[in-house]
């Protein structure tokens, strides 16, 4: 019987099933009983005891041989079948172990990418706190600065002010009597 499309699982049985057929082929055609018949007919033709046991000892040997041969091609098939479903095991597990080895490296390459992402945000957490903390202090040495040329002007004005006392005019004396043109209301000159 062909089989047109075999599949790998299904070719130890088939190769199994034909050497079985073959056997019992082989069987049928020698049969059990024809070495006893064989030398008795010999005997009747005539032939001396000594051709008649070589004879019989050939054939014994080639019904051993004969017999064996189905042994030895059935042990032959089972370590065919022995061997083809070790390489098909073997061939399954290096799948397995690669499909393993490649979830594992993908399970580690995101746990990377998890740990850098959360480096990342404390480095930049940690960055924005420095600037913050940077431009907080670049502010207050600022107004502190600022203060204190204020205050060193104001100082200055004052200093001015006590060693020339005619500079030191009210505003409101210096508007009644008409010498500034200054508006009181806007503080502007015109």
């Amino acid at each position: 019987m062909r089989h047109p499309v075999l599949t790998l699982s299904r070719l130890p049985f088939v190769i199994q099933k034909c050497v079985r057929r073959w056997m019992v082929r082989l069987r049928d055609i020698l049969g059990h009983s024809n070495v006893k018949s064989a030398s008795l007919k010999c005997q009747e033709n005539g032939l001396r005891n000594s051709e008649i046991e070589a004879a019989t000892r050939i054939q014994i040997a080639w019904k051993n041989f004969v017999c064996r041969s189905p042994y030895k091609q059935t042990y032959s098939a089972m370590k065919i079948q022995s061997h083809y479903r070790a390489w098909r095991l073997r061939r399954s597990f290096m799948k397995q172990k690669q499909a393993i080895t490649k979830i594992q490296s993908h399970i580690r390459r995101l746990k990377c990418w998890r740990a850098f992402q959360i480096a990342w945000k404390e480095f930049v957490c940690r960055s924005l706190q420095n600037q913050t903390f940077a431009a907080t202090k670049i502010q207050s040495r600022f107004r502190g600065w600022q203060l204190r040329s204020f205050m060193k002007q104001k100082q200055a004005i004052a200093k001015i002010q006590k060693t020339l006392p005619w500079l030191a005019v009210k505003e409101g004396a210096c508007v009644a009597k008409g010498c500034c043109n200054r508006d009181p209301k806007s503080n502007k000159v015109p």
